[in-house]
């Protein structure tokens, strides 16, 4: 993937003879600028052949004729995001799994011949792919996601987590703990973001393994489910995001007060191109999180690792 680059090198003639094998230390600030940005691109493709040649999920939203929803399915729009997530306490379904604007408007249900395919995803987004009008007058949409693929999304966890769990949680995902190594192998070494290959990350921090968590607004807990293989600019990109998320100001019951534009850095950018969002979308998205942390928060949800 480097190959061409090696004459740029500060100190050429100590540089590895390996054919395409560049050694980091000895690449200029500028060079390395331009192989950030490179890796950048090459993981927004790799993440559009992997949608073309993975599963897709495509159905009617169900139960979007229930009350309160008909108004948020009016305002919908064809390629307007979706957020994904499952309902573990649902009383009518343990494997439930709900639809929601990127702000948390309900919206309805994947229909239950399709949640199997979601059961591991944890945070998960899609597209609307058309909506409407019925003939008895309700609004009905049609939407489609990639089961297979992890999102990149920001995941809202309660602020008050505690020492001891966040150590636990440090140490699981750590380079080299069984768990993190586990996690690398059930992905066969592919970053279950953008699909790509372990082998082509070395120049950008390689695989590390990423905590995936689902929600239980019934129990109020959030859990861990897995641990999954990432590339690490796209972990990166993560982690701002929760550090963006953290320092939204919010009123007393919970409403961002200020929303602050997330300053368009390369993370930034990915995350948008990863998830084919708009700088609105993000900052919906962010708003969402960071309400939900807030709430968990003040209810002191569980953490269960």
């Amino acid at each position: 993937m480097l190959r061409g680059f090696a004459g740029a090198c500060q100190a050429r003639r100590f540089a590895p003879r390996a054919r395409g094998f560049v050694t980091l230390a000895y690449l200029t600030p500028d060079l390395r600028v331009r192989l950030h940005v490179q890796s950048q691109q090459e993981l927004a493709f790799d993440r559009r052949s992997q949608e073309r040649l993975t599963g897709i999920l495509s159905c009617r939203i169900a139960g979007i004729s229930f009350e309160g929803r008909q108004a948020t399915a009016a305002g919908l729009r064809v390629g307007q995001p979706i957020l994904i997530l499952r309902e573990p306490s649902n009383p009518h379904d343990p494997d439930a799994v709900s639809i929601s604007t990127l702000l948390g408007q309900p919206l309805g249900y994947i229909p239950r011949d399709g949640t199997n395919e979601l059961q591991n995803t944890g945070l998960s987004f899609g597209t609307v792919s058309s909506f409407g009008q019925t003939k008895s007058g309700h609004w009905g949409a049609a939407v489609y996601c990639y089961p297979h693929l992890l999102g990149l999304g920001c995941d809202p966890l309660p602020t008050n987590m505690g020492p001891a769990a966040t150590a636990e949680l440090l140490q699981r995902c750590a380079v080299g703990s069984p768990e993190s190594c586990a996690a690398l192998v059930a992905a066969q070494q592919c970053c279950e973001v953008s699909g790509t290959p372990a082998q082509r990350l070395s120049t950008s921090g390689g695989l590390v393994a990423v905590p995936v968590w689902q929600w239980d607004t019934v129990q109020q807990q959030v859990r861990l489910l897995r641990l999954a293989a990432m590339a690490a600019p796209l972990a990166s990109a993560k982690a701002l995001l929760a550090k963006t998320m953290a320092a939204m100001e919010l009123d007393e019951q919970g409403q961002v007060v200020t929303l602050p534009e997330p300053v368009l850095c390369p993370e930034m950018r990915l995350v948008c191109d990863i998830n084919n969002w708009t700088l609105p979308d993000l900052q919906q998205h962010l708003s969402w999180a960071a309400r939900l942390s807030h709430t968990m928060t003040q209810q002191q949800w569980q953490v269960k690792l």
